[in-house]
Protein backbone atom coordinates (compact mmCIF):
# COMPACT_ATOMS: atom_id res chain seq x y z
CA UNK A 1 0.00 0.00 0.00
CA UNK A 2 2.66 2.46 0.35
CA UNK A 3 4.06 2.53 -2.99
CA UNK A 4 0.08 3.35 -4.20
CA UNK A 5 0.08 5.84 -1.37
CA UNK A 6 3.24 7.74 -2.41
CA UNK A 7 2.47 7.96 -5.88
CA UNK A 8 -1.29 9.25 -4.97
CA UNK A 9 0.64 11.88 -2.83
CA UNK A 10 -1.41 10.03 0.28
CA UNK A 11 -0.57 8.56 3.75
CA UNK A 12 -1.21 5.19 3.59
CA UNK A 13 -4.07 5.56 6.34
CA UNK A 14 -5.80 7.76 3.94
CA UNK A 15 -5.94 4.59 1.32
CA UNK A 16 -7.56 1.85 3.84
CA UNK A 17 -10.18 4.39 5.11
CA UNK A 18 -11.43 3.54 1.51
CA UNK A 19 -10.15 0.24 0.71
CA UNK A 20 -9.82 -2.61 3.90
CA UNK A 21 -6.85 -3.87 1.69
CA UNK A 22 -4.76 -5.12 -1.66
CA UNK A 23 -7.80 -6.90 -2.87
CA UNK A 24 -10.47 -4.44 -2.57
CA UNK A 25 -8.56 -1.50 -4.86
CA UNK A 26 -7.93 -4.53 -7.15
CA UNK A 27 -11.84 -4.62 -7.35
CA UNK A 28 -12.02 -1.04 -7.71
CA UNK A 29 -9.35 -0.69 -10.72
CA UNK A 30 -10.68 -3.84 -12.34
CA UNK A 31 -14.46 -2.31 -12.23
CA UNK A 32 -12.97 1.22 -13.36
CA UNK A 33 -11.32 -0.69 -16.65
CA UNK A 34 -14.92 -2.51 -17.38
CA UNK A 35 -16.82 0.88 -17.16
CA UNK A 36 -14.26 2.78 -19.22
CA UNK A 37 -14.35 -0.36 -21.87
CA UNK A 38 -18.14 0.00 -22.09
CA UNK A 39 -17.94 3.33 -22.40
CA UNK A 40 -15.81 2.66 -25.57
CA UNK A 41 -18.24 0.49 -26.95
CA UNK A 42 -21.17 2.40 -26.00
CA UNK A 43 -19.21 5.46 -27.79
CA UNK A 44 -18.72 3.48 -30.99
CA UNK A 45 -21.76 2.14 -31.19
CA UNK A 46 -23.53 6.22 -31.14
CA UNK A 47 -20.78 7.22 -33.60
CA UNK A 48 -21.71 5.79 -36.72
CA UNK A 49 -23.74 3.10 -38.29
CA UNK A 50 -21.28 1.41 -39.94
CA UNK A 51 -19.76 -1.73 -38.52
CA UNK A 52 -16.63 -1.17 -39.80
CA UNK A 53 -16.48 2.61 -38.52
CA UNK A 54 -17.34 0.89 -35.02
CA UNK A 55 -14.85 -0.89 -35.17
CA UNK A 56 -12.01 1.62 -36.48
CA UNK A 57 -13.54 4.19 -33.37
CA UNK A 58 -13.23 1.78 -30.70
CA UNK A 59 -9.83 0.61 -32.17
CA UNK A 60 -8.53 3.79 -31.30
CA UNK A 61 -10.69 4.52 -27.93
CA UNK A 62 -9.47 1.49 -27.03
CA UNK A 63 -5.59 2.22 -27.98
CA UNK A 64 -5.95 5.91 -26.58
CA UNK A 65 -7.21 3.95 -23.12
CA UNK A 66 -3.85 1.79 -23.05
CA UNK A 67 -1.31 4.13 -23.99
CA UNK A 68 -2.67 6.10 -21.34
CA UNK A 69 -3.27 3.47 -18.88
CA UNK A 70 -0.73 1.43 -19.53
CA UNK A 71 -0.84 -0.65 -16.55
CA UNK A 72 -4.09 -2.24 -17.93
CA UNK A 73 -2.70 -5.00 -20.02
CA UNK A 74 -0.52 -5.76 -17.27
CA UNK A 75 -3.29 -6.20 -14.96
CA UNK A 76 -5.98 -8.16 -17.36
CA UNK A 77 -3.12 -10.52 -18.68
CA UNK A 78 -0.97 -10.89 -15.53
CA UNK A 79 -0.75 -14.44 -14.66
CA UNK A 80 -0.31 -13.30 -11.15
CA UNK A 81 -3.53 -11.76 -10.73
CA UNK A 82 -5.37 -15.01 -12.88
CA UNK A 83 -4.09 -17.19 -10.26
CA UNK A 84 -4.65 -15.63 -6.99
CA UNK A 85 -7.17 -18.36 -5.75
CA UNK A 86 -9.75 -15.54 -4.95
CA UNK A 87 -12.36 -14.21 -7.53
CA UNK A 88 -10.11 -11.76 -9.45
CA UNK A 89 -10.12 -14.59 -12.16
CA UNK A 90 -12.97 -15.02 -12.57
CA UNK A 91 -13.64 -11.35 -12.52
CA UNK A 92 -11.15 -10.85 -15.18
CA UNK A 93 -12.88 -13.30 -17.36
CA UNK A 94 -15.81 -11.94 -17.13
CA UNK A 95 -14.70 -8.34 -18.06
CA UNK A 96 -12.64 -10.01 -21.37
CA UNK A 97 -15.17 -12.21 -22.16
CA UNK A 98 -17.88 -9.31 -22.11
CA UNK A 99 -15.60 -6.83 -23.83
CA UNK A 100 -14.98 -9.58 -26.97
CA UNK A 101 -18.46 -10.35 -27.04
CA UNK A 102 -19.54 -6.76 -27.65
CA UNK A 103 -16.81 -6.64 -30.55
CA UNK A 104 -18.17 -9.71 -32.28
CA UNK A 105 -21.47 -8.24 -32.27
CA UNK A 106 -20.30 -5.44 -33.73
CA UNK A 107 -18.76 -7.61 -36.42
CA UNK A 108 -21.60 -9.76 -36.90
CA UNK A 109 -22.87 -7.20 -38.42
CA UNK A 110 -20.44 -5.99 -40.87
CA UNK A 111 -20.64 -9.79 -41.55
CA UNK A 112 -24.37 -9.65 -41.96
CA UNK A 113 -23.91 -6.79 -43.70
CA UNK A 114 -21.29 -8.39 -46.28
CA UNK A 115 -18.61 -5.50 -45.16
CA UNK A 116 -17.03 -7.96 -42.66
CA UNK A 117 -15.76 -11.61 -44.21
CA UNK A 118 -18.55 -14.48 -42.88
CA UNK A 119 -15.83 -17.49 -43.09
CA UNK A 120 -14.73 -16.97 -40.00
CA UNK A 121 -16.41 -16.75 -36.61
CA UNK A 122 -17.06 -13.50 -35.32
CA UNK A 123 -15.89 -14.68 -31.47
CA UNK A 124 -12.14 -15.50 -33.67
CA UNK A 125 -12.35 -11.82 -35.22
CA UNK A 126 -13.24 -10.35 -32.07
CA UNK A 127 -9.87 -11.99 -30.17
CA UNK A 128 -7.56 -10.85 -33.29
CA UNK A 129 -9.10 -7.11 -32.85
CA UNK A 130 -8.21 -7.53 -28.95
CA UNK A 131 -4.71 -8.61 -29.96
CA UNK A 132 -4.10 -5.82 -32.35
CA UNK A 133 -4.22 -3.22 -29.44
CA UNK A 134 -1.23 -4.15 -27.72
CA UNK A 135 1.46 -3.81 -30.57
CA UNK A 136 0.14 -0.76 -31.47
CA UNK A 137 0.95 0.46 -27.36
CA UNK A 138 4.03 -0.90 -27.42
CA UNK A 139 5.46 0.53 -30.47
CA UNK A 140 3.33 3.95 -29.67
CA UNK A 141 2.54 6.82 -32.04
CA UNK A 142 3.78 5.58 -35.29
CA UNK A 143 1.71 2.68 -35.11
CA UNK A 144 -1.60 5.12 -34.19
CA UNK A 145 -0.52 7.05 -37.13
CA UNK A 146 -0.21 3.54 -39.24
CA UNK A 147 -4.38 2.72 -38.18
CA UNK A 148 -5.23 6.31 -39.32
CA UNK A 149 -3.10 5.55 -42.67
CA UNK A 150 -4.81 2.66 -43.58
CA UNK A 151 -6.73 2.47 -47.02
CA UNK A 152 -9.89 1.39 -44.71
CA UNK A 153 -8.97 4.58 -42.94
CA UNK A 154 -8.97 7.10 -45.55
CA UNK A 155 -12.55 6.73 -46.26
CA UNK A 156 -15.01 5.86 -44.50
CA UNK A 157 -18.28 3.96 -46.00
CA UNK A 158 -20.23 7.09 -46.14
CA UNK A 159 -17.38 8.10 -48.44
CA UNK A 160 -16.21 11.26 -46.68
CA UNK A 161 -12.59 11.37 -46.64
CA UNK A 162 -10.45 10.83 -43.07
CA UNK A 163 -7.01 12.56 -41.15
CA UNK A 164 -5.09 12.04 -38.41
CA UNK A 165 -6.14 14.91 -36.32
CA UNK A 166 -2.27 15.04 -35.00
CA UNK A 167 1.21 13.26 -35.37
CA UNK A 168 1.04 11.60 -32.11
CA UNK A 169 -2.77 11.37 -31.41
CA UNK A 170 -4.64 7.93 -33.13
CA UNK A 171 -7.99 9.99 -33.73
CA UNK A 172 -8.86 10.82 -37.34
CA UNK A 173 -11.72 13.08 -37.65
CA UNK A 174 -13.46 13.06 -41.61
CA UNK A 175 -13.52 16.15 -43.94
CA UNK A 176 -14.72 16.96 -46.75
CA UNK A 177 -11.70 16.91 -49.34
Amino acid sequence: MKPIAARLGLATSAIYRHFPGKGEILDAVIDLIGSRLEANVSAACRASEHPLERLEFLLQRHVALVRKNSGIPRLLFSGEYFYDGGGTRERLFRLISGYLGRVAEIIREGQLAGSIRSDVAAATLAVHFLGIVQPAVIIGPAACRAICATPAAGRSPSGRSKRCVSRTDARCEESSG
